[in-house]
């Protein structure tokens, strides 16, 4: 079978999902970063169906194995949209109830402050109301492929620094 890619395994697209996520960490309104991260989150869920799952799940194997994954993980939800939005310009069949993304300045100070310090971060609006970072969504999928990738190789995976969380 030919290669078509640089990267060789789901420890390789792990990696890869690091470096992306402390690039975004760094920029956090950025969402070119963003959907790196989303990218390489949502397609660890293929490159484990085909490394360590092939055969698991029956028939309906990839449907399966999405659905298994995202109880256990709901950002990865997210990712899927986030990436399928980025592919197709619109998602028809969304699996978050992500309602939109948006860019929001947060000030350290308050209001009555003078001098505007803060960050602008990169937020995801959900249809029941609530609203959480892409960086938060991020890291949550970053820590499941972490320990789900820990169960099935070399312990040595758990041991990779990540940047903190918000």
């Amino acid at each position: 079978m030919a290669s078509y890619t640089l990267l060789t395994s789901p420890e390789d697209l792990f990696r890869k999902l690091e470096a992306d996520f402390a690039a975004f960490s760094g920029e956090l309104d950025s969402t070119y970063k963003a959907m790196d991260c989303a990218t390489s989150a949502w397609h660890l869920v293929d490159w484990t169906l085909l490394s360590y799952e092939q055969g698991t799940y029956g028939p309906n194997g990839i449907k399966a194995y999405r659905a298994y994954l995202t109880t256990q993980c709901p950002a990865l939800d997210v990712m899927h949209d986030v990436v399928t939005g980025m592919k197709h310009l619109t998602v028809s069949k969304p699996r978050s109830d992500m309602a939109q993304s948006r860019v929001a300045f947060e000030s350290y100070y308050p209001p009555t402050y003078t001098e505007t310090y803060g960050n602008n971060w990169l937020l995801i609006d959900f249809q029941d109301g609530t609203t959480q970072t892409m960086r938060s969504l991020v890291s949550q999928t970053v820590e499941f492929w972490r320990t789900y990738l820990s169960s099935k190789v070399l312990p040595t995976l758990g041991a990779t620094p990540s940047p903190t969380t918000s």
